[in-house]
């Protein structure tokens, strides 16, 4: 699992729990299939991405975001601009292109 801050992008308030909640979630047994998730800021541009190659690890990051209160704005099964899901805070407002 990689996760990465884009240069010059502002984070959320609250991306040292976002780190922790993916850090939570890394394991050596990371392989198979390429998942990505990106996270947005409260301008809506996307701050964070994370990618793994694990659907049990993906399923876990996920949880850990939700329990945050993040939203995932991405429908089920319909990835968005390369992304599984794209994370935001719920009184954020995003750029709408999910």
């Amino acid at each position: 699992m990689e996760t990465k801050r884009i240069k010059g992008v502002d984070p959320l308030a609250i991306d040292k729990k976002v780190l922790a909640a993916v850090k939570k979630n890394a394991s050596p047994w990371d392989c198979g299939d390429r998942y990505r998730i990106a996270i947005r800021n409260s301008a809506g541009q996307i701050y964070r991405v994370v990618e793994m190659d694990s659907l049990g690890i993906y399923m876990g990051v996920e949880q850990s975001l939700d329990a945050l209160g993040l939203r995932n704005q991405v429908a089920k099964n319909r990835p968005v601009d390369g992304f599984d899901s794209i994370y935001v805070l719920p009184d954020a407002t995003p750029s709408s292109d999910a």
